[in-house]
């Protein structure tokens, strides 16, 4: 999924040949599986600058053990350093079903963000 989820941000980004200009929102589903995905892969790297609103649902399938559910949300670590990559168009910022470290960090990813919905707890 990351692969084709980053080769639609380019084609998107791609300044010379213009594709849906008027998107504003992408919202991307990860399903059983961990929280470094995003990071791991640079999948923002390329962002298009018409997207204003960003969404990241995590999830898991009641087949999954709620002790490995807590332990994938646990394994994220913070990034060591700010992100070498941003997505300076976002403006609303949503993570849903992950930790307060991957929200913080993928807020980072957003100097200009106004509003950032979460449903996790986020401790100064």
């Amino acid at each position: 999924m990351e692969k084709a989820l980053a080769r639609l941000l380019y084609r998107l980004h791609d300044l010379s040949a213009p594709v849906l200009p008027n998107l504003r929102r992408i919202a991307v589903e990860y399903r059983d599986t961990g929280f470094d995905r995003v990071f791991d892969n640079w999948t923002l790297i390329a962002f298009p600058s018409q997207i204003t609103e960003l969404e990241f649902r995590y999830s898991f399938s009641p087949a999954m053990p709620s002790w490995l559910q807590r332990a994938l949300r646990a394994k994220h670590d913070r990034q060591a350093c700010s992100p070498t990559w941003t997505t300076p168009s976002v403006r609303i910022l949503t993570v849903l079903g992950a930790g307060a470290s991957v929200v913080l960090d993928l807020g980072m990813t957003c100097p200009y963000v106004e509003s950032l919905i979460t449903d996790v707890p986020l401790r100064a």
